[in-house]
């Protein structure tokens, strides 16, 4: 384990702007000390009641360590994100922020929503690997956040 808190960040973010529903947005971010903050708001657009949701929970060393290995892994310190699309003030917007070692990335593009809106990219190696990293963070963060507050340890 490296124990370099310090050297470590990473942020997800998606946000949404839906006529129905108002904004919405998702956001994970881990920080260097190993809390892991999370945000659910919910736009309630018509008549709906909109809410926010936040949590937060510390990461273990062995953890942090797991979350760098899938970044390291994703091939994202290769990608270029310039010939990328730039999302409007009222579009749907998909960022990842990382810094881990001396690597620090900023990366923000319209919503990716499946690997058709990858296909007729101008960077479609690039953008899938913004996209499969952007549902692994999304899918490591929603399991830890899950885990540690449903966990019901005495019965």
């Amino acid at each position: 384990m490296s124990g370099d808190w310090d050297e470590f960040y990473v942020r997800y973010h998606l946000a949404r702007n839906s006529r129905h529903h108002g904004k919405e947005f998702l956001e994970f971010e881990l920080l260097p000390n190993g809390k892991l903050r999370y945000a659910n708001s919910t736009g309630g657009g018509d008549g709906e009641g909109g809410g926010m949701i936040r949590q937060e929970v510390f990461l273990s060393p062995g953890v942090v360590d797991e979350l760098k290995a899938i970044i390291k892994s994703s091939g994202i310190a290769e990608v270029d994100d310039s010939s990328w699309k730039v999302p409007g003030d009222n579009e749907d917007r998909q960022e990842i922020e990382c810094k881990l070692e001396s690597m620090h990335i900023a990366f923000s593009t319209t919503e990716i929503r499946s690997l058709a809106d990858i296909t007729g990219s101008v960077d479609p190696s690039g953008l899938r690997i913004f996209y499969y990293l952007a549902l692994d963070l999304k899918s490591f963060f929603h399991m830890l956040i899950n885990s540690h507050f449903k966990a019901r340890p005495f019965g």
